[in-house]
């Protein structure tokens, strides 16, 4: 797996802290064969392209199509459909697979990049195929997709690549009609929420929360999740109830919390989940309890508007020189 050394713990990191994960991730599993049965029966995609909501699983799926196309002795029944135990595997659990390129994952993707793709074509490889995986693949500059278009217009039958995106049409369109799109349908919350009690060994209310709070990202709740998820949680809900009971201890500690880029994501997050479980009066969870009953005292005109404002700052929120003071500015004008 090529990529800069300090970067590559970080490309099988979640799949290593939760081995079984995909493995339960039903959700998946109908692409991950259809795809597979497309190689098996000569008909491959020359680019793979897997999209879906931000930690819905194109990633992993995407990943675990990577192995088992490079597996050299790969079984037909299991899921994944890898053995685990041939060269290629160990190379892949290692992260240095001589034939799998890496790319992007969180960070602009260069033309210099692509460009070694050229050369990385043509070299003798281990194994009868070889693969470029672009992570994240809309963070492509222009000049990067460029080159990568000049690649697929003559792709060598070899060389598969596996592009994933969060939104499709931020790609060129000469791209996505050089690929094979596989658009990933988010999952129920009831199926996510089973997921992640058997991933994580939650209670419903716990895994719930997670889920709500990461916005049906179900991957990207388990990379969020640790031993004191819920107690901070807990903490920031109390602290926000007194913020909103009495506004004067919001101007005391906010300048200290946002400086603390999570807990102000949590701060904006457990906000907005009360406020809409406030205006649709829907079921709320224990922790939120107070904060739904606080907001549904607000006549629903008013609670709406408080929810726009809240969207609005949220939105700004990088550009705010003292996001201090318009989050007070939130509290104190009820």
């Amino acid at each position: 797996m090529s990529r800069k050394k300090e970067d590559a713990p970080q490309i099988l990191a979640l799949t290593k802290q939760y081995p079984n994960a995909f493995h339960k991730a039903a959700w998946l599993h109908d692409y991950y064969r259809s795809i597979l049965s497309r190689f098996e029966m000569g008909r491959a995609p020359n680019a793979i392209l897997l999209s879906g909501e931000k930690g819905v699983g194109q990633r992993e799926l995407g990943l675990e199509l990577a192995k088992a196309l490079l597996c050299q002795t790969p079984n037909q029944t299991d899921l994944p459909q890898v053995c685990d135990a041939c060269q290629s595997c160990t190379w892949f659990n290692a992260e240095h697979h001589p034939d799998l390129i890496y790319l992007g994952g969180g960070r602009e993707i260069k033309v210099d990049e692509i460009r070694t793709i050229q050369k990385f074509s043509v070299t003798k490889g281990e194994s009868a195929r070889k693969i470029v995986f672009l992570d994240e693949a809309e963070r492509m500059n222009v000049s990067a997709a460029n080159s990568l278009l000049k690649i697929l217009e003559e792709p060598p039958s070899h060389l598969t690549f596996i592009l994933t995106v969060e939104r499709p049409r931020e790609l060129p369109a000469t791209i996505l009609s050089r690929s094979q799109h596989y658009p990933i349908l988010s999952p129920s919350e009831n199926s996510v929420v089973t997921w992640l009690q058997n991933e994580l060994t939650l209670n419903t209310d716990t895994a719930t929360l997670l889920y709500k709070l990461c916005f049906n990202s179900p991957f990207g709740a388990l990379a969020r999740y640790d031993a004191n998820f819920f107690s901070r949680v807990e903490e920031m809900a109390t602290k926000l109830l007194n913020f909103l009971t009495v506004p004067s201890q919001a101007v005391k500690e906010l300048e200290t919390l946002v400086k603390d880029e999570a807990k102000a994501t949590l701060l904006f997050e457990l906000l907005f989940l009360a406020l809409r479980d406030a205006l649709y009066k829907a079921p709320t969870l224990p922790v939120l309890e107070g904060m739904v009953r606080y907001f549904s005292r607000i006549p629903a005109k008013n609670c709406l508007t408080r929810y726009e404002r809240l969207v609005s700052i949220y939105a700004d929120r990088h550009k705010q020189t003292r996001l201090d003071y318009a989050l007070e500015a939130w509290f104190l004008n009820r």
